[in-house]
C-alpha cells in the first residue's frame, strides 16, 4: 500500500509537469487570445479590491456632504459598468478562445493520427490513449487553460481583500488566510485519491464502451441475438459500472468530510473576525461603511478561496488528460530522412526484390517473417499461398510500406524502401486487404477515393465499374454516381457483403499504379463473380507487378509464380505444376483442398 501511495504522489506530482509543456502548446495554436484572456481576467481580478474601497465611502460619504455623495456615487456607477463591460468582453473571448482551441487541436489530433504506423494500431494500447484524447480533446485543454487563468486571477483577489482587511487589523489578515492554506492541504489528500482511481480505471471504462459498441450496432447485434448473449453483457456493464460508482462514493465521502470540517475551521474563524469587528465599532475605532466592506471582504476571502480550489482540482483532472494528450502526440510517425525526388514517386516500377527480410511485431520476441528472399517482375501474376498465420498478409503490408522491416530490405527498381518517402507508395501501389473498408459514402466517393485527383472523371468510374461487372449499382439501367450507399445515412442504398467486396475491388483497380496487391479477392463472391475479377486481373497483370493472397489453390493456378508459405519462412517457389510435383507442403494444402471440395 505504501508503494502504491509512493507511486501515486510522484506520478501525481509529475502529472503537473506538463502544465509549461500544456501552456506552450496553447501559445503556439491561439496566441492572440491567450493573451487577451489573460488581460481580462487581470483587469477583472483587480475590480473586487477598487469596489471594496469605494463601497466603505460610500456608506461613510451618506451623513457627509451632498457633493462628496454624488461623486462617489458615479465612481461607483462606473465602475460597476466597467465591470459588467469587463464580464461580457471576457465572455465572448472565452467563448471564441474556446472553439478555436478545439478546432486546432482536434485539426492537430487527425494529423497525428493519420501520420501514425500501422503498427501504432495493432497495439492494443493505443486504443485506449486514442478513446481517452478524442473524447475529451474539445473541451478538456481549453478548460486547463481556464482554470488556471481563475486560479491566478481569485489569487489575485484573495490577496488584495486580505490587503483591505491588513488595512485595518494585520492580525486578522494573517488568521484569515489559514482558510485557503488549509483547503490546499485538505484537497491534495483527496485529489491523490481521485488521480489514482482515474489512472487505474482507463482500461476498465474502454471495456464499458466496447460493450455499447456491440450491443448497438448490426455486425455484432445478429450474433448476440441468436446466441441470447444480450444479458451477459450488460451484466459485465452492470458491473463495471457499479465499480466505477462505488469508486465515485468514496471520493464523495471523504470531500463531504473534507467540506464539514473546513466550514467548521471556516465559521469559527469567521464568527471570532466579525466579533473582533464590532468591538472595534463600539471603541469607535470603526465607521459602519468599514464594518461592512470588511464583512464583504472575508465574504469574498471564502469565496476566492473556494473557487482556487475546485479550479486547481480541475488542473489536476485536465493534467492528466494533457499528459494521456502529449503522449499521443509524440507517437507521431518519426519520419527519416527520405529522398524528395516527384519524378521517382511517379516512374513505373518494373520490379520489386525482398532480401533477406525478417519482421517482429511490436511487444514480440516472435518472427512473424524470418529470412524471405523473393523478387516479382512486372507482366507477372504471382500468388501467395499457405495456412492462416504463415505470414502472407505481413509480406504485403511490408511490401506496400506499411510495416517497416525489422531486418532486410524491399527494393524497387533501385530504391531501397527505407529511403521512399509516403508519397512513394501512395502513388504505386494499390492494396485490396481482407478487412477492407465500406464506405459508406457515394458510389463516386467510395470509387474514387483511391485517387482523389480523378473522382470526377466520370467516364473513368464508369468504365472501371463496367470491367468488374457492378451492374447492381444501376439504376433505370444507368450509374448515379451520387447515390448514398449503406445505411448509416438518409436514403442510402444497403448491399451484401459480395457486394461491398466488389466496390472495394473496383477502388483498387480505379488507382493507376505499378503494383497491384489483392488478400483474398474472391473471399465473399460467387464462382461466375469470383471468374470475372481474376480475368480482369490477369489481364491488368500484363503491364503491372499483380500480387494476390489466397487460401484456394484452385485460383492460385492462374498464377504464374507462386510463393508457398509456412511458418514466417518460404517454403518454395514456382508454377502450379513445377510446385505439386516437387513440394510436399505444396502437395499436402492442394490435396487437402480437393477432398474437401469432393466431400462437399
Amino acid at each position: 500500500m505504501d508503494e502504491v501511495k509512493e507511486f501515486t504522489s510522484k506520478q501525481f506530482f509529475n502529472t503537473l509537469l506538463t502544465l509549461p509543456s500544456t501552456l506552450k502548446l496553447i501559445f503556439q495554436l491561439e496566441k492572440r487570445y491567450a493573451i487577451y484572456l489573460i488581460v481580462l481576467n487581470a483587469i477583472t481580478a483587480f475590480v473586487p479590491l477598487a469596489s471594496l474601497f469605494i463601497y466603505q465611502d460610500l456608506i461613510n460619504s451618506v451623513l457627509g456632504s451632498g457633493r462628496h455623495l454624488i461623486y462617489i456615487i458615479i465612481i461607483y456607477f462606473i465602475v460597476q459598468v466597467i465591470t459588467t463591460v469587463l464580464g461580457q468582453l471576457e465572455s465572448y473571448v472565452s467563448g471564441k478562445f474556446d472553439m478555436r482551441l478545439s478546432y486546432s487541436i482536434n485539426m492537430r489530433l487527425m494529423r497525428t493520427t493519420s501520420s501514425l504506423e500501422l503498427s501504432d494500431y495493432e497495439q492494443a494500447d493505443m486504443y485506449n490513449i486514442i478513446e481517452k484524447v478524442t473524447q475529451d480533446s474539445t473541451y478538456k485543454p481549453f478548460q486547463l487553460f481556464n482554470a488556471i487563468i481563475v486560479v491566478l486571477s481569485s489569487f489575485i483577489s484573495l490577496l488584495s481583500s486580505l490587503f483591505f482587511i491588513g488595512t485595518w487589523n494585520i492580525g486578522v489578515a494573517i488568521l484569515l488566510l489559514i482558510v485557503p492554506v488549509l483547503s490546499l492541504v485538505l484537497f491534495l489528500r483527496v485529489g491523490q485519491l481521485e488521480f489514482l482511481i482515474q489512472w487505474q480505471r482507463a482500461s476498465s471504462e474502454r471495456e464499458t464502451w466496447y460493450i455499447v459498441y456491440l450491443l448497438t450496432h448490426d455486425f455484432s447485434f445478429k450474433e448476440i441475438k441468436l446466441n441470447n448473449i444480450s444479458n451477459y453483457f450488460i451484466h459485465k456493464f452492470g458491473k463495471l459500472k457499479k465499480g466505477f460508482i462505488n469508486q465515485d462514493l468514496a471520493i464523495a465521502r471523504k470531500k463531504t468530510y473534507f467540506n464539514i470540517f473546513l466550514d467548521f475551521i471556516l465559521n469559527l474563524i469567521n464568527i471570532l473576525t466579525i466579533f473582533a469587528m464590532i468591538l472595534s465599532v463600539r471603541a469607535g475605532k470603526l465607521l459602519i461603511g468599514n464594518l461592512v466592506s470588511l464583512i464583504q471582504a472575508i465574504s469574498k476571502i471564502n469565496t476566492y478561496s473556494q473557487t482556487m480550489i475546485q479550479n486547481i482540482y480541475i488542473i489536476y483532472n485536465t493534467s492528466l488528460f494533457m499528459e494521456q494528450l502529449f503522449e499521443f502526440l509524440k507517437r507521431e510517425s518519426v519520419v527519416h530522412k527520405k529522398i524528395e525526388d516527384t519524378e521517382i514517386c511517379n516512374q513505373d516500377i518494373g520490379t520489386v526484390k525482398v532480401i533477406n527480410l525478417s519482421y517482429v511485431y511490436p511487444n514480440s520476441n516472435a518472427f512473424a517473417l524470418k529470412n524471405i528472399n523473393l523478387s516479382f517482375e512486372k507482366g507477372e501474376l504471382a500468388a501467395i499461398v499457405g495456412k492462416n498465420g504463415s505470414g502472407k498478409s505481413t509480406l504485403v503490408k511490408i511490401i506496400s510500406g506499411l510495416y517497416q522491416p525489422t531486418m532486410g530490405i524491399i527494393q524497387y527498381d533501385k530504391m531501397r524502401s527505407s529511403l521512399m518517402p509516403e508519397e512513394f507508395y501512395q502513388k504505386n501501389i494499390s492494396v485490396l486487404f481482407q478487412d477492407f473498408v465500406k464506405y459508406e459514402l457515394t458510389i463516386r466517393e467510395n470509387i474514387g477515393l483511391s485517387d482523389l485527383s480523378s473522382q470526377w472523371e466520370d467516364e473513368k468510374i464508369i468504365k472501371v465499374l463496367d470491367n468488374l461487372g457492378l451492374d447492381f449499382l444501376k439504376t433505370n439501367n444507368q450509374y448515379v454516381l451520387d447515390t448514398q450507399l449503406g445505411n448509416w445515412f438518409q436514403e442510402g442504398r444497403q448491399l451484401s457483403g459480395g457486394q461491398w467486396q466488389k466496390i472495394a475491388l473496383a477502388r483498387t483497380f480505379f488507382k493507376k499504379a505499378s503494383i497491384y496487391i489483392l488478400d483474398e479477392p474472391s473471399a465473399a463472391l460467387d464462382p461466375v463473380a469470383e471468374k470475372e475479377i481474376f480475368d480482369y486481373f490477369v489481364a491488368l497483370s500484363e503491364n503491372n507487378i499483380s500480387i494476390f493472397i489466397s487460401h484456394s489453390l484452385n485460383a492460385a493456378r492462374k498464377a504464374n509464380k507462386i510463393v508457398v508459405m509456412k511458418d514466417g519462412q518460404v517454403e518454395d517457389v514456382g508454377s502450379h505444376d513445377v510446385l505439386l510435383r516437387r513440394c510436399q507442403y505444396y502437395q499436402e494444402l492442394y490435396y487437402s483442398e480437393q477432398y474437401e471440395d469432393n466431400d462437399e
